[in-house]
């Protein structure tokens, strides 16, 4: 049926859908209406403030249930413009060792821009359909620290990296619960990873490896080295793993 067949004489769900035993064909044919334009126009538009609210919050209710159950999709990678690459590598000549999360406050750019314009001698980037391959790698890391940025708030756990698996149920991959550090991720929503090692030029190196989802910050990263003293060369050679192994797969914005 079309919008225009016959919808004004349609009438609307009413009280009696809410009170006592309601014959199934009813309910399906509410559920059905409410579907449709003229449901929307006719009889969402004579609703009160308050139903029209719990009908909108029903509505994202069911769209939020999407995304858990394995919605969405992922989006595409900030890759930067020449003019902005040329920013940013000057930016990093006079400011070495920035982590990218603090250059993008310093320059307000997005941090996967800045991220995608670091010279491919000091970082590597891949996209997210590689993250099992990247995670491999840094579950070896003895002790790293993990960011987490929300908004102008900052969370660090100092906690090796848990294992994990991809959900036979849906999107998530399930980390284990060996560790302080646990969750559920969403790589299929990732749009790149960088991992970079730069310069301090106090002779420390910033090492990390950041995952991003095409919104600008990033997700989360995981740190092996910055202001502190360097980790052992046990561990640097890990690091050095991290990177061979992201340049061995596709690039992304051009960075391999």
């Amino acid at each position: 049926m079309t919008i225009g067949d016959n919808a004004a004489a349609r009438p609307c769900p009413d009280k009696r859908y809410k009170n006592g035993p309601v014959d199934r064909r009813i309910l399906l044919d509410k559920q059905r209406r409410q579907n449709e334009p003229w449901y929307v126009d006719r009889c969402l538009g004579a609703m009160g403030g308050d139903i029209m609210n719990k009908h909108i919050i029903k509505m994202a209710a069911f769209a939020l249930a999407a995304v858990w159950a394995g919605g969405s999709s992922a989006a595409d990678p900030m890759c930067a413009s020449a003019e902005q690459a040329q920013q940013i590598r000057n930016f990093y000549v006079e400011n070495p060792g920035t982590a990218p999360v603090r250059a993008a406050r310093q320059m307000r750019m997005p941090e996967e821009l800045i991220a995608s314009a670091i010279p491919a001698e000091h970082a590597a980037g891949t996209g997210g359909e590689d993250f099992a391959e990247v995670w491999k790698v840094i579950t070896t890391w003895e002790k790293p620290m993990t960011v987490i940025t929300k908004g102008a708030d900052v969370f660090e756990v100092f906690s090796a990296i848990p294992s994990g698996e991809r959900s036979t149920e849906n999107q998530f991959y399930n980390l284990g619960h060996d560790h302080a550090l646990s969750g559920h991720l969403r790589p299929d929503l990732y749009t790149s990873i960088y991992a970079y090692a730069l310069p301090r030029g106090d002779g420390r190196v910033t090492r990390a490896v950041f995952f991003y989802d095409g919104s600008g910050p990033s997700i989360f990263g995981v740190v092996m080295s910055g202001r502190g003293p360097a980790p052992p060369d046990a561990e640097l050679a890990k690091f050095d793993e991290l990177m061979t192994v992201i340049r061995s797969l596709p690039s992304v914005c051009g960075k391999s």
